[in-house]
């Protein structure tokens, strides 16, 4: 089954307690909190709070974003004390194209010591796919899981800034069953500037979520990227995204 939500990224103006009254009364489910702007690392009363109001609103918290290469321990204190399972993380700064041996190498240790140290505090580790490090493919993620050789370590996906069907079908082929969640949003030829309502790709994301519900797991379909970064985006493409799910 998959579990309708929103990265409080994507609400950037507003603050989290106001994201998640509205994510309650839109009808999603999981919640994603950004470390910016909304749960810098250290900020553990706030990140108490924010568990128990998401508690509160019956959200289950999806992750913790943290847009950082490593985990420090004030940013896996932060997510414990949020309650949140997973903890995201980049993989390196250079794309897997570019990076030498050296700088690979350095972005695998960093990993796995982000999977041991995350194992302490029962967390997985998320490895966001982004352009411009080492996961950016689901081809270079996957031989990256296998040299970080972590079962703590776990692929998070997301689409290019413009996807086509067949490719991100391959992507969830070969990235199943080991996703846990992904984002879904819709962009314009601007990329992640162009932002657009989620109905703009009615031809993809229908396609796309019938497959990773395909084999029943629970997983995460979060919204993220919403235009204008605003409260009627988010009533709109929930609408969207309940209906896609059924």
């Amino acid at each position: 089954m998959l579990i309708p939500g929103v990265v409080t990224g994507a609400l950037r103006q507003l603050p989290v307690q106001t994201i998640i009254e509205l994510a309650g009364r839109a009808g999603l489910r999981a919640l994603t909190v950004s470390a910016d702007p909304h749960l810098a690392a250290g900020q553990l009363s706030d990140a108490s709070r924010i568990g128990v109001w998401c508690a509160n609103a019956g959200l289950q918290l999806e992750s913790y974003a943290t847009g950082c290469p490593l985990l420090t321990d004030e940013l896996l204190e932060t997510a414990a004390a949020l309650g949140a399972p997973t903890v995201r993380v980049l993989a390196g700064d250079q794309s897997s194209e570019t990076a030498g041996l050296t700088e690979r190498w350095q972005a695998i240790d960093a990993l796995h010591r982000c999977a041991v140290q995350a194992a302490e505090y029962d967390l997985a580790v998320a490895v966001e796919f982004q352009p411009g490090t080492l996961a950016d493919s689901a081809g270079s993620t996957l031989r990256l899981l296998a040299e970080v050789d972590h079962p703590n370590l776990i692929p998070y996906w997301q689409a290019p800034p413009l996807p086509e069907l067949a490719p991100c079908q391959w992507d969830l082929r070969m990235l199943l069953p080991a996703l846990r969640g992904i984002q879904v949003y819709s962009l314009g030829f601007a990329g992640f500037r162009d932002r657009r309502s989620l109905a703009h790709r009615a031809d993809l994301w229908p396609v796309l979520l019938a497959q990773l519900a395909a084999d029943g797991h629970d997983r995460f379909a979060m919204l993220a990227y919403l235009l204008d970064d605003s409260e009627e985006s988010l009533t709109q493409d929930t609408t969207t995204l309940l209906r896609w799910l059924g």
